[in-house]
């Protein structure tokens, strides 16, 4: 359900599934396999909201799941 919302047609849920992403990744040990899985929608409604005039104030929520991202999967990168 998760990487569905993600979508770019889904722009009204965008700010709290991206919080909800955040909160799960930063309050955690690991990142689970599942939720490694949402990391290349995050990285493609990163781009579309740079793309997108006016849209910015997701970005920051964005970035901030991201960096939990790479905090906590530096194994993960390496790879």
């Amino acid at each position: 359900m998760l990487s569905t919302s993600l979508n770019v047609v889904f722009t009204d849920a965008h700010e709290y599934i991206i919080s909800t992403i955040s909160l799960l990744t930063g309050y955690s040990d690991t990142i689970s396999m599942n939720m490694w899985s949402l990391f290349p929608n995050l990285v493609s409604l990163f781009d579309h909201y740079l793309n997108t005039n006016g849209q910015y104030y997701i970005l920051e929520p964005i970035v901030l799941s991201m960096s939990n991202y790479i905090q906590k999967g530096k194994d993960f990168f390496a790879t």
